[in-house]
């Protein structure tokens, strides 16, 4: 699988403090949140890749901000952008395939989702 590299991000500010939101065109590839580094920001932000069309990064946009401001709330998420999973280790797209299958409001415990996955040596990764 060919990785997208983020070329887009945007603020996304909450009551908690402003999420960086990151974009290639295959959707959200990155979500950063507030305590992160802001050189992180500024290393991601000097990416150069494809264009997107700006109707679609706005409607990404909007949907990640009504995703994140209704999980902070404790609510259902709802719709949310298509998300770009190519940037992560084949463990880590194992890892994120399984964890977008359990049902809102559902735990599991890391080893749990290790097991799951067949790796149950794992829970450290997860």
């Amino acid at each position: 699988m060919k990785s997208t590299a983020p070329c887009h991000h945007q603020c996304v500010k909450t009551q908690y403090g402003c999420f960086t939101a990151y974009f290639s065109p295959a959707g959200l590839a990155r979500l950063d949140f507030p305590d992160e580094s802001t050189d992180s920001v500024s290393a991601h932000a000097l990416l150069i890749g494809p264009k997107m069309e700006p109707d679609l990064k706005e409607q990404w946009l909007n949907l990640t901000a009504r995703a994140l401001m209704a999980g902070l709330e404790g609510k259902p998420i709802g719709e949310s952008p298509p998300l770009d999973l190519s940037g992560g280790t084949e463990l880590q797209r194992i890892i994120w395939a399984f964890l977008q299958r359990i049902p809102p409001g559902d735990r599991m415990s890391y080893s749990e989702v290790a097991k799951a996955i067949g790796h149950p040596r794992a829970a450290r990764a997860v």
